[in-house]
């Protein structure tokens, strides 16, 4: 029996291999986007949470860290929390102020003893009576717990 052949012009093999090297070189260059944008989004990831550990402490601190082929640093200095990160070709700057729950506590109190009721904001009692007077024993931690104590 004879075997037939099924020949194809030259051309399009050559066309086939430069559609080839086309795609090749596409994939590629995605591929090292991806990693790049990988490394800078997780470098800024690291970059917060290392500016949120200086915002948490109680004394000036400094934090140096690398992350993913980026280096940077994170500090506390006065009432300021600071950073900054840097890869290859970017750079990242980040500041806040610290973490400061008395202050927000003294203006709890401030708004409990005041009373009053002002535009836009809802006082303790009328937002569901949660913070009525006269329920301290159900808020202390030693006694007056519900169900005895």
């Amino acid at each position: 029996m004879r075997e037939s052949k099924v020949l194809f012009p030259a051309s399009y093999t050559v066309e086939a291999a430069c559609v080839m090297a086309v795609v090749l070189l596409s994939l590629a260059f995605l591929i090292g986007r991806a990693g790049s944008l990988y490394r800078r989004e997780t470098g800024i990831m690291r970059l917060h949470h290392m500016v949120e550990l200086s915002r948490g402490q109680e004394e000036e601190t400094r934090f140096d860290f690398a992350s993913a082929g980026a280096e940077g640093y994170s500090r506390r200095k006065g009432r300021k929390a600071e950073g900054a990160v840097a890869g290859h070709n970017w750079r990242k700057e980040i500041s806040a102020d610290v973490h400061e729950p008395e202050a927000f506590l003294r203006m709890m109190t401030i708004f409990q003893k005041d009373g009053r009721r002002e535009e836009g904001y809802r006082d303790a009692q009328g937002f569901g009576n949660q913070l009525s007077p006269g329920n301290e024993t159900e808020l202390s931690d030693d006694s007056g717990r519900a169900g005895g104590g």
